[in-house]
């Protein structure tokens, strides 16, 4: 018995279909967040992505030549000397990113999934992007989701931080994760964190 190609559903044509009417848009200059400038080749980088992965499990090494992943190393103070209080001055720091973002980064807002810091665990968070025409084309009209994962280790003695931040979707991010890890990190610097400039994978080659 031959086997029948499988038939493309009425809602699957549809949602193609705009997405090849949406590829021969220009984009307006005025746009937010990464559909402000998303170009044709990361829309078409997207489409590889419709079975939307899953968040990091753990604090991962971003893939090699990955433009849209971070993984930096903050220091604590040496006058924080136990978990409990690295904790709390991260807690701290995360409290003051704005829920409407900044810098058009993540406008529609966040929210911790989980923090087991204290527990040998990580602190997970969810960031949520504007909706613009390449999430409204591209994943339904719901936002672009990236992951922040925060992880306490001693290195010498000290306390540091292991730091992934990273997009879900995509091939590149528009410096989103970066703008982020830089607001964060302002502020653990005014605190006497040691915190270099992040660095996508691609960057550190």
């Amino acid at each position: 018995m031959p086997i029948c190609p499988l038939k493309m559903t009425t809602d699957r044509r549809h949602i193609l279909g705009v997405i090849l009417f949406f590829l021969h848009i220009p984009f307006s200059s005025s746009l937010a967040r990464r559909d402000v400038a998303a170009s044709r080749r990361e829309i078409l980088a997207g489409l590889g992505s419709l079975a939307f992965s899953s968040p990091a499990q753990g604090i991962d090494q971003c893939k090699r030549n990955s433009h849209n992943c971070i993984n930096v190393n903050w220091g604590a103070p040496s006058s924080l000397d136990n978990e409990k209080a690295v904790a709390r001055a991260l807690r701290d720091a995360l409290e003051t990113y704005p829920q409407r973002g900044q810098a058009g980064a993540d406008c529609n807002g966040w929210n911790v999934v989980s923090d087991k810091l204290e527990e040998g665990g990580e602190l997970a968070v969810e960031f949520k992007s504007c909706v613009g025409p390449a999430a409204l084309t591209i994943n339904l009209g719901q936002p672009f989701i990236d992951d922040l994962r925060l992880k306490l280790e001693k290195i010498d003695g000290r306390f540091a931080v292991s730091v992934r931040s990273n997009s879900r979707m995509g091939s590149g991010d528009l410096e989103v994760n970066r703008k982020r890890l830089v607001f964060l990190g302002r502020r653990l610097k005014e605190e006497g964190w040691e915190v270099p400039m992040p660095k996508y994978a691609y960057e550190q080659r």
